[in-house]
Formats: C-alpha cells, sequence, structure tokens
C-alpha cells in the first residue's frame, strides 16, 4: 500500500550536529553528537535524498523532486523515501516534524 501525501511527515531537515563529505559513489555523514558511532556511507539513492534536502524541507516536495530526478511517478518513490526519512531520523542524521 502507498501511504497517502498526508501520510508523508511534515517536513525534515538535516541535523545541525553532524558532518559530511559528498564522493562520487555516494555521501558519507559523521555524527558529531556521538564522535564514537562509525560514519554512516550513502549510497546513490540516500545520496539523491540526502542531496535533496538542500532544496525542500517539505516531506511531499522531497518526494515530487526525487520522482522527478529519477524520472517516475512520486508514488514509486514515495514509499523508500518515507522509510528513509525515518532510518536517518534513528541514526540520528535528520530531525521529521510531524
Amino acid at each position: 500500500m502507498v501511504p497517502d501525501v498526508a501520510e508523508l511527515p511534515e517536513g525534515e531537515v538535516r541535523r545541525a550536529d553532524v558532518a559530511w563529505v559528498e564522493f562520487e559513489a555516494g555521501v558519507v555523514v559523521v555524527r558529531l553528537h556521538d564522535l564514537a558511532a562509525c560514519p554512516i556511507i550513502l549510497g546513490a539513492s540516500a545520496a539523491a535524498i540526502w542531496e535533496a534536502l538542500d532544496e525542500t524541507e517539505a516531506s511531499a516536495d522531497l518526494v515530487a523532486l526525487i520522482a522527478e530526478r529519477y524520472d517516475v511517478e512520486p508514488d514509486v518513490v514515495r514509499d523508500d523515501v518515507i522509510l528513509w526519512l525515518e532510518e536517518a531520523e534513528q541514526l540520528g542524521i535528520v530531525s521529521v516534524t510531524a
């Protein structure tokens, strides 16, 4: 089942206490609030979502932006974007607002 846009979190932002570097294959994120934690390596799809956070903070807009970049309908990527945002929040690299 594909969630309705109403089920998307309202917005998300990168946490202020993370640092990252982009490289050819993706993005490496370091949680400055937990320097003992391993860096997080984002592959191509996750890196696309991470980079899209520069352009929008609204989850519905984020889904639309990723869909446009991959030339698919928003329903195709919605579940993956929601799941990624949930996992990224649990990892402490984004803050999601309801």
